[in-house]
């Protein structure tokens, strides 16, 4: 048997406009101010210095990327290539269906807004050269999954931050990495720039016209997913732990923006001695095929459930101790070793993969 646990993460995205200058330690304008270089503030700063900004972009990390260097690819519906494939989903079936799968502790108008404009955001990118590739998720979910495929021999998330970064240096973006923002500056109750601190100790008071916040979650501060997110952070982990800490979040609630509602998106996650990330015991427990129990022996979910793993996420977590166990016997090992996965996790590990090393395991 093997224990499985979940995973979530959420993000944020906050808009201010203003202008002003000010003295400093060292003193910088742009137009355009983004704080957070994965593919939100990437993608942001391109768009503004295509339309003639300039830009600077702050990154506390020493690389750009962040956790969406980890992705697989983007939702979009009614895009191209879901004409192309002949795809039946509107985009009004599936803004009520994200509604709904959110239980409504979702802005509606910021997600129409995303999944009117979901299309529109894979051909502005797919005209940096990236390419893509539409796959069912799962046996559950519509044609949706836009599958980031290559931009110059890299695939994925990491492919979509080179594409990003390439654009963002050939429209002569300055990125500032290992600098993150730590507070807004205000002037008669407009944000008119950024404070930011550099890893060796220098300060940047930074004004500009408008500023983007685009620094991500919080999944990696305990204390706020505990109080911001109601989760037992011992039992909800962050899927990537790469310094996701809702500092975005923080200044612009402290520059007098209110915090919303958090919703997550939840996967399984499988915890034991030696039991290693998407290794063949790891996949095992996502599995239609397997009996799920929680710790009282029970019974709590039609196992196929694992083909909508955000939603197994959330069964998972309602019960004692925020874990059940994934029950599978010497047959499932044999079928899975000969025959592969029946439901996949993500790309990583395709329906059909062999778990060749699942009795070693």
């Amino acid at each position: 048997m093997s224990q499985i646990k979940i995973s979530g993460l959420c993000a944020a995205v906050v808009l201010c406009f203003g202008s002003y200058s000010f003295a400093a330690d060292q003193n910088l304008n742009a137009d355009l101010i983004v704080v957070g270089a994965g593919s939100a503030g990437l993608s942001a700063a391109v768009q503004g210095a295509e339309l003639g900004k300039k830009v600077i972009l702050l990154e506390k990390n020493p690389y750009v990327g962040g956790n969406s260097q980890h992705a697989e690819g983007l939702f979009a519906v009614d895009s191209e290539w879901n004409r192309l494939r002949g795809d039946p989903l509107t985009r009004q079936e599936a803004y009520r269906q994200f509604i709904e799968r959110q239980n409504h502790l979702v802005d509606p108008y910021k997600n129409k807004d995303f999944v009117e404009g979901s299309a529109e955001n894979i051909e502005w990118l797919s005209k940096h050269g990236i390419e893509f590739e539409v796959i069912r998720e799962t046996p559950l979910k519509d044609n949706t999954w836009h599958i980031i495929k290559n931009y110059k021999g890299v695939n994925h998330g990491a492919g979509l931050i080179k594409g990003m970064k390439d654009a963002a240096d050939k429209l002569g973006v300055q990125t500032m990495l290992a600098t993150p923002a730590v507070d807004l500056i205000k002037k008669d109750d407009k944000v008119v720039g950024v404070i930011a601190k550099d890893n060796k100790g220098n300060t940047y008071h930074i004004s500009g016209k408008a500023v983007i916040l685009a620094s991500g979650s919080f999944g990696d501060d305990p204390k706020k997913v505990a109080e911001w997110g109601h989760r037992d952070p011992e039992a909800w982990k962050s899927s990537v732990p790469i310094n996701k800490t809702g500092d975005g979040i923080v200044m612009a609630m402290k520059a007098g923006a209110e915090r919303g509602p958090v919703s997550f998106i939840g996967h399984l996650g499988t915890e034991g001695k030696g039991i290693k990330f998407l290794s063949n015991l790891y996949g095992t427990s996502w599995q239609p095929f397997n009996l799920w129990v929680n710790r009282d022996g029970l019974r709590f979910t039609d196992e196929s459930q694992c083909n909508a793993f955000s939603e197994a996420a959330n069964a998972i977590y309602a019960q004692p101790g925020h874990y059940g166990w994934c029950i599978f016997d010497e047959n499932t090992v044999k079928y899975l070793m000969e025959k592969g996965a029946s439901s996949g996790i993500g790309v990583l590990v395709p329906i059909g993969t062999k778990y060749a090393n699942l009795q070693k395991d």
